[in-house]
């Protein structure tokens, strides 16, 4: 079991794209299950298409955790997180 994040722990002033991407199963004791997501600066753009978080879990949120991103969300699912 992960601290923050199950599988990514991605903070800062970039930008994140994913295509195709499934997260499964993933735990963490903290924020996010699979994902933890913060910008750092407010003006990071993310694109994730066909991206899937299902059966993931964390005390805070089970799939992901985003925080002042501008986030567009294309095909995808978050299933029992």
């Amino acid at each position: 079991i992960a601290g923050v994040a199950g599988a990514v722990n991605m903070s800062g002033t970039g930008n994140l794209s994913m295509c195709d991407v499934t997260f499964t199963g993933n735990m963490a004791r903290d924020a996010s299950g699979a994902l933890h997501r913060v910008s750092t600066n407010n003006l990071a753009v993310d694109t994730w298409e066909r991206v899937h978080f299902l059966s993931n879990s964390a005390a805070g949120a089970g799939g992901a955790y985003v925080q002042d991103v501008a986030l567009t969300l294309r095909q995808s699912e978050i299933v029992g997180n």
